[in-house]
């Protein structure tokens, strides 16, 4: 298992560990019943289940489907820079390695703000690094959630068939 933070526990001015999920067969992360006064940071090590390309990770609120999701992403790779602005049914930017290359995607997702929004918007960004035949890459992103509502559930979804992430994938959701 990835190494994560235990978190320091409630009132100590750090991380406060919700759960940790690892996939014992191919599947999807849920993190559901969440009650949240701050803000929450989403620690990932994924592979996607397909095994020859690489694959995007929907990043879902409250399961809310609609597009009421725009980001705006950097990445490098190898010696080639790329930017691109999105609005879509989800953050689509946590780019998940193909089970054909070697090692997992690790990202790191911040959401500075998850009890309602900031005029009913709710900003998070994050890193993303993996490999992809050899090169490494990595992304950096910012998105926004059009939702009102304090977020209650977390949804992280394989964006591309089979969609689902492999087994041994894992992810940490804590409070900060």
């Amino acid at each position: 298992m990835p190494f994560f933070p235990s978190g320091g526990g409630s009132g100590s001015g750090g991380l406060s560990a919700i759960s940790r999920q690892v996939l014992s067969a191919p599947g999807n992360f849920t993190f559901s019943g969440l009650t949240v006064a701050n803000g929450l940071m989403l620690l990932g090590y994924l592979r996607s289940s397909n095994a020859s390309a690489q694959d995007n990770a929907f990043l879902r609120f409250n399961n809310d489907v609609a597009a009421d999701y725009s980001y705006q992403e950097v990445r490098g790779a190898a010696a080639l820079a790329t930017a691109q602005a999105t609005s879509a049914a989800g953050i689509a930017t946590l780019c998940v390695a193909a089970t054909a290359n070697p090692g997992f995607s690790t990202f790191q997702v911040w959401i500075p703000v998850a009890n309602g929004g900031q005029n009913g918007n709710t900003p998070c960004h994050g890193l993303t690094a993996y490999m992809v035949a050899g090169d490494s890459r990595a992304i950096a992103w910012a998105g926004l959630w059009t939702g009102v509502a304090a977020i209650t559930r977390v949804d992280v979804i394989a964006a591309g068939p089979p969609n689902t992430f492999a087994t041994g994938s894992a992810m940490a959701l804590y409070t900060v």
